[in-house]
């Protein structure tokens, strides 16, 4: 069995989708090497390209068809790609092409007349689980309307088309079925993996990382890109609420640090901006608690990731958190100011229930593994393709 992954996403995916194709591929092409072949539109210099089997997929001529700021020459120019490419897949020996980078948005449309057998990894619809306020900050909004068409594809076209869906969550399979009409017996849940890289780090490197954004311990951690539903304005007040001498730390995309422009004025918190993987190990190891109340996540990758640094964890009590979490971390009401303080406030002031999270985090994260992820991501491919 030979599988045609769609690496297109390692380029321009959100940083959470991009780590889920990289760790996915990588361990596949440990397991499977030699049947997995990455196809992608354009030359990359990403090192995964080195590791395993690249084809470009050929391209077309653009000329008037391709303008960036033309939904409908978009459009038309995806067709085009997808009929030009089709006998070119099936002349490869493609048994099963995977999708690994949707969510909202589904395939192009044009993707349902390939001959071959289709996978897709869905990362979550929280459209259909949340107000549209806590989705796009308003109850109505340009991106509801291009969210309505995508959720119509999936439900008209793509529902029937794909062999097998997979998910990252029990939470968002049941979101799914229910409320996206996607067939139950055809979605698989699948856990990501936690990189080894994700682990408690000597306190050299956290000094370092630290004096880099100007931190001083003790502090508390909170990542946000600054979304609604990432509840950040309710984590600020949640700390402010608490009479202590720690620091809040947010680390979050460049958009989000504009947006907390004035919070950055505030005492006792910092708008660190986007770090990089390896500076976020550090600011994990070193803080005395990781703060993620989010109002909606399908899995919810940084609450394994401060596990593995050793820092305990306050998480929502709502949607994959919990199952992601189990009982190594504290469960808040997300919308609950004051339930969110009473989390921190245990954590902060309560040294051995610290520790005993501590350890508890680190033996849940033992748990999750790119390995097993990627057999079990395999075991769906030989079901599909039969």
């Amino acid at each position: 069995m030979k599988v045609g992954i769609i690496t297109d996403g390692l380029e321009y995916a959100p940083l959470s989708i991009r780590n889920y194709i990289e760790n996915l591929v990588t361990a596949l092409l440990k397991i499977h090497g030699d049947n997995i072949i990455l196809l992608h539109r354009q030359k990359s210099s990403h090192p995964l390209y080195r590791e395993g089997k690249e084809i470009l997929l050929p391209g077309i001529d653009k000329g008037s068809l391709y303008n960036p700021l033309s939904f409908l020459r978009r459009r038309i120019h995806d067709f085009f790609y997808y009929v030009e490419n089709r006998n070119f897949l099936e002349e490869l020996g493609i048994d099963v092409v995977h999708f690994p980078d949707l969510g909202r948005p589904a395939p192009p449309l044009c993707a349902a007349s390939l001959p071959m057998k289709i996978v897709v990894t869905n990362h979550g619809m929280a459209q259909l689980s949340l107000p549209a306020r806590s989705c796009y900050g308003r109850p109505v909004s340009r991106q509801q309307l291009i969210e309505l068409k995508e959720l119509l594809k999936w439900r008209l076209v793509f529902t029937k088309r794909c062999e097998a869906f997979i998910t990252v969550s029990e939470s968002e399979r049941r979101i799914l079925v229910e409320k996206g009409s996607f067939p139950e017996e055809r979605v698989h849940v699948i856990y990501h993996g936690v990189s080894p890289d994700f682990s408690p780090q000597p306190m050299t490197k956290i000094e370092n990382a630290l004096g880099t954004y100007g931190i001083e311990r003790p502090y508390v951690l909170h990542t946000s890109a600054y979304q609604p539903k990432k509840n950040t304005e309710r984590v600020i007040k949640a700390f402010q609420n608490l009479d202590t001498d720690h620091t809040l730390v947010i680390v979050g995309p460049s958009q989000a640090s504009q947006r907390l422009g004035d919070v950055k004025k505030k005492g006792r918190i910092i708008v660190a901006g986007f770090v990089d993987k390896k500076d976020l190990v550090s600011l994990y190891s070193g803080a005395e608690a990781f703060v993620f109340p989010s109002l909606h996540e399908s899995f919810g990758m940084p609450i394994l990731e401060a596990m593995g640094c050793g820092c305990p964890v306050i998480t929502s009590e709502r949607f994959s958190m919990p199952e992601v979490a189990g009982d190594a971390a504290v469960l808040v009401n997300p919308y609950c100011v004051e339930d969110i303080t009473s989390g921190l406030r245990k954590v902060l002031t309560d040294p051995s229930f610290r520790e005993e999270l501590r350890e508890r985090g680190l033996e849940r994260v033992q748990k999750f593994s790119w390995e097993k992820s990627a057999r079990e991501h395999w075991t769906v491919y030989k079901r599909a393709s039969q």
